[in-house]
């Protein structure tokens, strides 16, 4: 009677392992990098273009979400990564039979980034664009991404401009304040000039 559990336990238990989805992206690129931009505080329409397979022998992978992250490393992780810019797609759930790969999925996101997020204060630390898929029953994310370094080339994610060093001249009081500094060294100087 034991064997007969555990022989049962040990078939479901390889079924679930079976069957788990696997969403693996194996392709991310923007049609014309030379006219996708990355601009702060400035609205931008940009697509991509993602291929994405089920794995062989798994059961067909239902893809409900694909992000576009901007990255500061050349792989994507939680902790390199910015907040996600949620595109959109046609056929949303998306579902991929197994073993085939959907290609040249567009993906359309609007983005943008102010003072108020970490990629305008750390702008020049994001050195690539990265999406990752999010799919139904995922099991193993670990393929479900892929990135792209910025450049004009054709395998490249367009241009990133950064904002420029805030620079701010002093104002009110602290302008005053400058201003009396100044008149007492020039005092100083035109009192050691006569000695």
């Amino acid at each position: 009677m034991r064997f007969i559990v555990s022989f049962i336990a040990v078939t479901v238990l390889c079924s679930i392992g079976i069957s788990a989805q696997d969403a693996q992206v194996k392709g991310l690129s923007v049609p014309d990098p030379a006219t996708t931009f990355y601009n702060y505080n400035t609205q931008e329409e940009n697509t991509y273009l993602v291929d994405i397979k089920a794995k062989n022998g798994g059961p067909d992978v239902v893809v409900t979400g694909i992000n576009i992250y901007l990255c500061t490393y050349e792989t994507y992780s939680s902790e390199n990564a910015s907040d996600p810019f949620t595109g959109t797609f046609d056929g949303n759930p998306m579902t991929i039979t197994a073993g085939n790969t959907e290609d040249d999925i567009v993906v359309n996101i609007t983005m943008e980034f102010d003072e108020t997020t970490d990629i305008y204060q750390n702008c020049e630390d994001y050195t690539h664009v990265c999406v990752f898929v999010v799919a139904t029953g995922e099991t193993d994310e670990s393929t479900n991404s892929k990135c792209i370094g910025f450049g004009t080339a054709p395998s490249q994610a367009g241009v990133k401009t950064c904002p420029p060093e805030a620079t701010t001249a002093p104002t009110g009081d602290d302008a005053n304040r400058s201003v009396a500094g100044l008149f007492v060294v020039m005092i100083g100087l035109i009192a050691a000039y006569f000695k």
